[in-house]
């Protein structure tokens, strides 16, 4: 019988070979879960075996970073560079043989910085010590991919963590499925889809699925479509570095700026653009400084409450983590407030640096 690399290796060339049309869309679909299901139960078999020392990193702070990159691009100098770890640097590749952490302070915010050891091509399928590397990436709220000149790399990183079941920059697939003991399966879509029911149906059975009402809140492709069923998936918010700006002309210079423009340019060695990267991180993972107020004092602006994400009333008083009675009202002060010290309830969407009075019963 095949080894699975085998079957993987049969199906993508399957997948190669066969040219994309409303033809061929069934059957594509189905290669594509199956191919799915077959690197999740390499994945599996993979998490069983024994890594190497320093890759199980435990996540701390309000936030987790990694640092990822192909070797010497300057991940350790970065590190270094931002946190009081003390990564080791060298001229040479592969200095860095497991996870180094370090913790960034920032406008309030405990931020763990993770450098690992370099990406290289084939990394998914575990080659340069790939399998630690990507282990440490999905436990990440944000991938800082680091380039240097060689910015024909960056496919070459993707790729890797696409084919290790990281999405970038990608939002959860909008979908509800119910299952249920009969009926057979039912696809009901919000939006006009380009995709056949036949087709979806066709990788819907791959996965098992046999009876299930299912809803299609947005307009899906066959991999959306599979990564929507595979349990594997993780997306992650990505922030992409250009290093060593300092070691680069003018012209070219100018030219990766035009081609990359929402890219942070940085010398890590020289620590430049290290204001606007930690302005950059900052902003992408969506933090929000709340400052508590009890009533009749002054606001305690030594240590804000730190929030990720849509932040509402509600979460502020999970954050401070106390148990205080039922809440009666609050008061806001700040840029969400219509008027100083407004009174509003849990379901009040605050501000970066909004003021906050709870009232508990």
């Amino acid at each position: 019988m095949p080894t699975i690399d085998e079957q993987i290796a049969e199906t993508e060339d399957l997948l190669k070979r066969t040219k994309r049309n409303k033809a061929t869309e069934h059957y594509i679909g189905t290669m594509l879960a199956r191919l799915s299901k077959l690197r999740a139960l390499k994945e599996h078999k993979s998490s069983g075996r024994k890594s190497g020392p320093g890759y199980s990193v435990k996540k701390r702070g309000d936030a987790t970073v990694v640092l990822i990159g192909f070797p010497s691009v300057g991940k350790s100098t970065l590190l270094n560079a931002l946190t009081s770890a003390k990564s080791k640097v060298a001229p040479y590749d592969f200095t860095t043989i497991k996870a180094i952490p370090g913790m960034m302070n920032y406008n309030g915010a405990s931020i763990q910085l993770i450098d690992a050891p370099g990406i290289i091509r084939e990394a998914a399928l575990g080659k340069g010590r790939g399998r630690e590397v990507i282990s440490v990436v999905r436990n990440a709220d944000l991938i800082l991919i680091m380039l240097d000149d060689k910015v024909k790399r960056l496919p070459v990183i993707k790729k890797e963590l696409y084919n290790a079941n990281i999405r970038l920059d990608e939002a959860p697939p909008r979908i509800t499925i119910k299952k249920d003991v009969k009926g057979g399966l039912i696809i009901d879509s919000l939006v006009k889809q380009d995709l056949s029911v036949d087709s979806i149906k066709s990788v819907f059975r791959e996965f098992s699925y046999v009876n299930a009402k299912v809803l299609l809140k947005e307009k899906f492709t066959l991999e959306r479509l599979v990564d929507a069923l595979s349990r594997n998936r993780k997306y992650v918010k990505v922030l992409l570095l250009i290093n060593k700006i300092d070691l680069m002309s003018k012209s070219l210079l100018h030219r990766i700026k035009k081609q990359f423009p929402n890219a942070v340019f940085i010398s890590a060695e020289k620590e430049l653009g290290l204001d606007e990267l930690r302005d950059g991180i900052w902003v992408v993972l969506g933090f929000m400084r709340i400052y508590m107020k009890k009533s009749g004092a002054e606001p305690d602006y030594e240590e804000p409450l730190i929030l990720r994400g849509k932040v509402t009333v509600r979460e502020v008083v999970k954050g401070i983590r106390k148990s205080h009675g039922n809440l009666i009202n609050a008061q806001v002060w700040g840029k969400s407030a219509k008027f100083p010290g407004q009174k509003v309830g849990l379901k009040h969407k605050l501000m970066d640096e909004d003021v906050v009075t709870l009232y508990f019963k």
